[in-house]
């Protein structure tokens, strides 16, 4: 397929870009933390590698297989994605599907990010101009779409469903993952966990905000073991994440709450899965099926699971947590099954 080859020229362009940033680039950059101050340059560049590893001859044919009565011809179908906005560039597996699909995208950015995907469009026309012009960037009211893909928290999800209930869409909702430890991890696999929890000031929902422990199991070292680099030290020199962590540590002391203080997070016991940012909540188990039992009655509510247990549940490696492959799809919903449905579909003014 041409679109194949067009976003494996694209995918090879990002990583030029990323490589060695231009002017431009870094110019964007600047403007984009400057607005929103999670979005470093190191995060930046980091989601573009991780997007640029998609788009490879190899991966996307590897994935396209799975469709076959996939739709080669270009469709006038438009497909608004509403994005997030916790992580740079967080909804290119849904324009990719859409795009991939033959439709036209109609991208609804974030507030936090007014910047980013604008200049990732303009470097899209240095590959294809034609595939660049079936991107709309909009920054006002959604108008003559013919479906829709918002990802939202549970309250936005709620207007969404009403409010686009005349057209096919596909709404996601908060989430969260979790780790499952069993006491012999690897120092290796512990550096893959704090990854997992830090990585992007733990704001995606493939963070994990929840650690299950085994009964007994030192929670005090696990705390305050650094990770590999200087992670650690970003977090306490970075000012908004600072500002969140110096307000959990003075609810947990106005409310009395018992915590770990690591000087930058805290770790508190709590069965809960979402945590606010800079706080880790953990839990005890005393064997594997309480774990699972807990997770199948909350599995609405997670994105991933980390681990090296024997759990009967898909449980990834510590440390790809933000790393899914371009065939896993968010909340396990497939995307591109969704897209491919909108062929045949009759629009509904919306």
């Amino acid at each position: 397929m041409e679109i194949v080859k067009i976003f494996c020229r694209f995918g090879e362009l990002l990583k030029a870009e990323t490589s060695k940033p231009s002017q431009e680039f870094t110019d964007i950059m600047q403007r984009a933390e400057s607005k929103f101050p999670f979005f470093t340059s190191e995060n930046i560049i980091r989601s573009l590698n991780a997007v640029a590893l998609w788009l490879t001859e190899e991966n996307l044919n590897s994935w396209l297989r799975a469709y076959p009565v996939l739709c080669e011809n270009l469709t006038d179908k438009k497909i608004a994605v509403i994005m997030a906005g916790n992580i740079p560039f967080v909804g290119f597996h849904d324009v990719l599907c859409v795009l991939m699909a033959g439709h036209k995208a109609i991208l609804k950015q974030s507030s936090n990010d007014p910047y980013l995907w604008k200049y990732l469009l303009r470097l899209l026309e240095r590959v294809s101009p034609e595939l660049a012009a079936r991107v709309e960037i909009t920054d006002g009211l959604l108008r003559d779409f013919d479906a829709v893909i918002a990802t939202g928290s549970n309250n936005s999800a709620r207007y969404f469903e009403e409010y686009f209930a005349r057209v096919p869409h596909l709404i996601r909702k908060n989430r969260s993952s979790a780790a499952v430890l069993c006491g012999d991890e690897s120092e290796a696999d512990l550096d893959g966990l704090h990854d997992d929890i830090f990585s992007y000031f733990g704001l995606g929902c493939r963070n994990i905000s929840h650690v299950f422990l085994p009964a007994g199991y030192d929670v005090q070292r696990l705390a305050f073991r650094q990770g590999n680099g200087s992670t650690d030290d970003k977090l306490k020199s970075h000012n908004a994440y600072m500002h969140n962590y110096e307000y959990s540590r003075t609810l947990a002391l106005i409310n009395d709450t018992p915590h770990i203080d690591t000087g930058y997070c805290l770790w508190i016991e709590n069965s809960s899965l979402c945590s606010p940012i800079a706080v880790i909540y953990y839990s005890f188990y005393d064997n594997f099926r309480q774990v699972e039992k807990y997770i199948l009655e909350h599995k609405n509510e997670i994105q991933c699971i980390a681990g090296n247990t024997p759990l009967h549940l898909p449980v990834l490696k510590f440390g790809t947590a933000q790393n899914p492959a371009v065939t896993e799809y968010a909340d396990g919903i497939d995307t591109m099954r969704f897209c491919s449905k909108i062929i045949n579909f009759t629009a509904t003014t919306a």
